[in-house]
């Protein structure tokens, strides 16, 4: 499995992991808001040439303000077929190491409905 930057001609993949995860389209429309975000980051899972997990990091305001660097981590979205094979994790453990070496002080993981198919974890950054 390769884990690398997300890449332009990713986008139509990304749409169909991000949808199959969560089972509904709500989220791959976040994700296609997102990348306008200043600071938005994210990366890919690949097998042979096929992108089967995503994940995503933005900037977060903390109120009140602070000086630390925090992203959110959020959506993490995997295929349904390869989920619970270590895809996930592999995408948040490359993602925070990219975010720390960016300078990034901070992270965390939003968590969504738990009927969906989509992880409930939590990781910090630090």
């Amino acid at each position: 499995m390769e884990l690398r930057a997300e890449h332009g001609e990713d986008l139509e993949a990304i749409d169909v992991v991000v949808e199959a995860a969560f089972e509904r389209r709500d989220e791959a429309d976040l994700v296609g808001r997102m990348r306008s975000v200043p600071g938005y980051a994210a990366w890919v899972a690949v097998e042979g040439d096929a992108v089967v997990g995503h994940v995503a990091f933005t900037p977060v305001t903390l109120v009140p303000p602070t000086t630390k660097h925090v992203v959110g981590l959020a959506p993490l979205s995997v295929l349904p077929d390869v989920q619970r094979t270590g895809v996930g994790s592999a995408l948040t453990r490359h993602g925070l190491e990219a975010m720390r070496a960016a300078g990034v002080d901070a992270g965390w993981c939003s968590v969504t409905r738990p009927t969906t198919r989509a992880s409930t974890s939590r990781r910090r950054a630090t």
